[in-house]
């Protein structure tokens, strides 16, 4: 479809497993493989779709932090081999702080983490309770899995055989703002917003 001008894009709304990254890696690998095999270019899932959204104080424990990683990994060996770029949503520990994020992948490589801005910390969301905002990052790169990775909202992903096809994300809340940072994206020249 890129001959004409067009991607195809797709959502994954995995079957999870709450606080099981690596089973969650299955399913997710799987409705990789499925998309890929569908034409889809680039594919999202929801936001920490490696851990599940209602973790609570698990996401303190290094045994999730640490099996997220693993999982991530797993997803990356399994699908190096397939002409797609995936968005995954987990939690990464960068600095001594925890962030909400999503991160971008493609044959193996990871090609940028995206953390959520804008916290939410009312009614039933208590996510400042484990989560720092990407406003509160000290550093923007960050090396995991043996890669040296860009980490910061000003991440514009580009398609080096379609120019014209750029993308950007943000995280569920960020959108809910009076500025949210698909304005900014947009203005940039992001032609697709992927929100998880």
């Amino acid at each position: 479809m890129k001959e004409f001008g067009f991607i195809r894009v797709g959502a994954i709304v995995n079957k999870l497993v709450l606080a099981n990254p690596l089973e969650n890696a299955k399913e997710i690998i799987k409705e990789i493989k499925k998309d890929n095999k569908l034409g889809v270019s680039i594919v999202v899932t929801p936001e920490l779709s490696l851990t599940g959204y209602t973790c609570g104080d698990l996401f303190l424990q290094d045994k999730l932090l640490n099996d997220s990683e693993k999982a991530l990994e797993e997803v990356l060996e399994k699908t190096k081999n397939i002409d797609i770029i995936s968005i995954l949503g987990m939690p990464i520990k960068h600095d001594n702080q925890l962030f909400n994020c999503a991160i971008v992948i493609s044959k193996g490589k990871i090609l940028g983490i995206i953390p959520k801005t804008y916290i939410p910390n009312y009614q039933e969301f208590y996510e400042a309770r484990w989560f720092s905002s990407s406003k509160d990052l000290k550093s923007y790169n960050i090396e995991i899995l043996g890669q040296t990775v860009p980490i910061t909202t000003n991440i514009l992903f580009q398609d080096k055989s379609l120019k014209e096809a750029s993308f950007a994300i943000e995280i569920c809340e960020d959108l809910w703002t009076v500025n949210p940072p698909s304005n900014n994206h947009a203005l940039a020249g992001a032609t697709m917003i992927f929100n998880l």
